[in-house]
């Protein structure tokens, strides 16, 4: 089975170029569930995703640029999961064990994009 993370752009041109029944989309974006990228392929939601992903050996394709959508592969698949990215048209295979630990510099988070609130309302 063949799963694309992503439904931007850059899933669609993967799609397009890589038609095959045995194809379907994942986005963690909610409202795109259960709609379709190109033509028949849906986009399953993350039930769907994990059931196909304990139940099959799987060929994942991650279409975004950003590593999150790896470090989440990386607790849910299978060691014998292929995981590739797509970008600019060709495949590169990624060894998810070989991802560095996941961590957030708390120091380096910046306030200044933070609403607070006024005054608090009771």
């Amino acid at each position: 089975m063949k799963i694309v993370f992503g439904a931007g752009e850059v899933a669609k041109e993967y799609i397009k170029n890589n038609y095959s029944s045995s194809i379907v989309c994942y986005d963690n974006d909610r409202r795109k569930w259960g709609k379709k990228v190109i033509d028949d392929v849906e986009i399953i939601t993350l039930d769907e995703l994990l059931k196909i992903i304990e139940c099959n050996d799987c060929e994942i394709i991650v279409t975004p640029k950003s590593d999150t959508a790896l470090y989440f592969l990386k607790d849910v698949c299978k060691n014998d999961d292929k995981v590739y990215r797509y970008a600019d048209g060709s495949l590169d295979k990624i060894e998810l064990d070989n991802l560095p630990e996941y961590s957030v510099d708390i120091n380096a988070v910046s306030y200044t994009h933070l609403t607070l609130p006024t005054k608090l309302e009771v």
